[in-house]
């Protein structure tokens, strides 16, 4: 089996969350949103 993560929010999330994603041409920045970022104090 393959690791897998549990997509809550589909893919925008994913990628807002900065999370690896990839096009055609190899790897894109990974950016972070504030918003949707786990807090940790």
């Amino acid at each position: 089996g393959l690791p897998v993560r549990e997509m809550i929010g589909g893919y925008e999330y994913w990628v807002r969350e900065g999370q690896p994603t990839e096009n055609d041409e190899g790897p894109l920045p990974r950016t972070f949103d504030p918003q949707v970022m786990v807090v940790r104090s």
